[in-house]
């Protein structure tokens, strides 16, 4: 089987997701966020409570 698997939901990995590797957030690069200021903003985190309402999505 897979060791990990991702999942639709924007967000970057945290301690709480070692529990559920099999759902684990994505930063999804596209045509409309390829630059390397967007990628940048996306790792830190900034964009994760905006794209997910104010929450933290650990699990689906």
């Amino acid at each position: 089987g897979y060791a990990s698997a991702v999942t639709t939901r924007h967000g970057v990995l945290r301690a709480k997701h070692a529990g559920f590797l099999h759902a684990l957030p994505r930063i999804s690069v596209n045509g409309r966020y390829q630059s390397v200021a967007h990628i940048r903003t996306m790792l830190s985190g900034v964009t994760t409570p905006l794209a997910n309402a104010g929450k933290m999505v650990v699990t689906i």
